[in-house]
């Protein structure tokens, strides 16, 4: 897999689930088994358009073919996911969500992963960026 191929995917899957929670959070997080008031309404809206921003900024990075700014970018996801899978998994203890919460923290771990193969293992060169010959 290329960057660009995670790139891809975690603009998708950020974009989704940020859009989800500006528009219809209740519904989202109700899944989760988290009843919002309006407190929880507004701060999901705040989440969503952070996660929505990240959601973009994979996506636009997905065709990029320089190494700085597939670095950068690669490392504020990374630092992003980090941080969420901690928050995350700590609600998931705490019994904030339901069992559903575990596909939330499964999920993060899986992107945490993926950026740490890139960033610390396999580097990040152009053999693993997108260029117009690969795109």
């Amino acid at each position: 897999m290329k960057l660009n191929t995670l790139f891809t995917i975690t603009g998708v899957v950020m974009i989704f689930f940020g859009g989800g929670f500006i528009l219809l959070p209740t519904m989202v997080f109700s899944m989760y088994g988290v009843t919002l008031d309006a407190n929880g309404i507004m701060l999901a809206h705040v989440a969503g358009a952070a996660v929505f921003a990240l959601g973009v900024l994979a996506w636009l990075f997905r065709k990029s073919s320089d190494i700085q700014t597939g670095r950068w970018a690669a490392t504020t996801l990374f630092i992003f996911f980090v941080i969420k899978t901690i928050v995350t998994l700590l609600a998931q203890l705490d019994e904030v969500f339901n069992v559903m919460g575990w596909s939330i923290v499964a999920l993060d771990t899986l992107f945490v992963l993926g950026y740490v193969y890139f960033l610390f293992i396999k580097g990040i060169t152009t053999s693993v960026l997108a260029t117009d010959e690969t795109s």
